[in-house]
């Protein structure tokens, strides 16, 4: 048993001091037993243990003194040749190339990090990035940082332009896409070159100073928010579903409290079948002409908020993909962190929306006359602006990513930010 364990393969599983080593050899002849019982005679009396029983009729007989001191040298020979085997694999060069241990400890990308790039919302969804950096070295005297967004492919790549450093060092940047396109659904992949200044030529120099990227698995998720899925209505992202639902919701609330004010029952139903359509979907069996006037009204694009026959709904959608993405093999530390926000906030709207579902048909099948009707409407305008905005629960002056107070703009802002690109030093560096 010592043996095996000074020549263990894993380093971890050998003797770590020479005092271990020591003692599991002493246990192990029975030299310990016979160490401690001297001590204990000169301090404590000794118990004596009963011997062990062999057979019914026979007891182990104590060896004699001549052959216990034989056994002794020749376990000691022992001792000392298992201390030579254990010096050698933990001292000795070949000996630590056998563990093919680094040496240095590898930081990790956050660590590492120099700066971030972040997907943003500029005239178009995602259709701008910017770049911040905290304690990257600014270049060399005649020379220029030059951002570069890079297909998923590894092939096409355009200029997103130069990073600009302040008085501070501190390096920013910010592109938006000419065309208004998706950039989040098109590049995963940044470098960062070092290009002369003045720079004459438009192609990169391929000497990469920093990088950053989004892993496929994870950020296949954050695109079903952010940029497109092939089940949803124009086949339009979770989070902008829900963004462009729950912003509806909110205004139709509030043009349905004026025409209560105004005293037009017209009006006030037409809203309030209108915001009841836009919860339940196209495919609810609810979905229907709530007033009467020959038409169903819902300024959607009928996917529901709620989940209604095939249809997941904006928000089991929300929570579903965010959390496919954060429990993703290679999710980054931001899809885990600010995915884990997101679905806090789908749990909300979970809660909330068909509260107010229940509401709206509450006040759809009410007497305009009803005394109880107005305060109806105006709890069903703050669930709206509840599911929308979110609640200061906590009184910290904030709407937070947590249970009982992030809504709808909340999920949005933290579903961008799981998409965040941690820019680290170096080529080709892992997400």
């Amino acid at each position: 048993k010592v043996i095996d364990r000074v020549l263990a393969k894993d380093p971890d599983a050998r003797y770590q001091t020479c005092r271990e080593l020591v003692a599991d050899y002493m246990d192990a002849t029975g030299m310990v037993s016979e160490t401690n019982s001297v001590r204990a005679e000169i301090s404590l009396p000794v118990t004596r243990q009963p011997e062990p029983v062999i057979a019914s009729d026979q007891r182990v007989q104590p060896a004699g003194p001549t052959w216990k001191r034989a056994a002794v040298y020749s376990l000691t020979g022992l001792l000392f040749l298992a201390l030579a085997i254990w010096g050698f694999l933990t001292f000795s060069p070949a000996g630590q190339g056998l563990t093919a241990e680094p040496s240095v400890i590898p930081h990790t990308v956050e660590e590492a990090a120099v700066g971030l790039l972040r997907f943003q919302d500029g005239t178009a969804p995602a259709d701008q990035v910017t770049i911040s950096t905290s304690s990257m070295e600014a270049p060399p005297q005649g020379s220029q940082y030059e951002a570069w967004l890079i297909q998923d492919d590894g092939e096409q790549r355009i200029s997103i332009d130069v990073i600009a450093f302040d008085q501070q060092n501190q390096g920013s940047l910010a592109f938006v896409d000419g065309a208004g396109q998706n950039l989040l659904g098109k590049y995963r992949t940044l470098e960062i070159t070092r290009e002369p200044d003045p720079d004459p030529s438009p192609n990169s120099s391929n000497d990469v100073a920093f990088s950053a990227s989004l892993p496929p698995e994870g950020l296949a998720h954050i695109r079903h928010l952010l940029f497109s899925f092939n089940a949803t209505p124009e086949k339009i992202g979770f989070i902008h579903g829900l963004e462009a639902d729950t912003l509806l919701l909110n205004e139709s609330a509030l043009q349905m409290l004026a025409s209560f004010e105004a005293r037009d029952e017209a009006g006030l139903d037409l809203h309030a079948e209108r915001m009841l359509n836009v919860i339940l979907g196209s495919q609810s069996e609810e979905y229907k002409d709530w007033n009467g006037d020959g038409a169903v009204d819902d300024p959607s694009d009928g996917y529901g908020l709620l989940l209604n026959g095939e249809n997941l709904g904006y928000i089991q959608g929300t929570f579903t993909h965010a959390d496919l993405s954060l429990t993703s093999p290679d999710a980054t530390q931001n899809m885990r962190t600010h995915g884990g926000h997101v679905k806090d906030c789908a749990a909300n709207l979970d809660v909330w929306t068909p509260q107010l579902r229940d509401q709206l048909s509450a006040i759809l099948n009410a007497s305009f006359d009803s005394p109880e009707l107005e305060g109806m409407i105006r709890e069903a305008v703050v669930l709206a602006d509840k599911i929308r905005n979110g609640i200061d629960v906590n009184g910290n002056e904030s709407v937070e990513p947590i249970s009982g107070e992030g809504g709808a703009v909340t999920a949005y802002e933290h579903a961008y930010y799981m998409a965040d690109m941690v820019i680290v030093p170096g080529a080709s560096q892992p997400p």
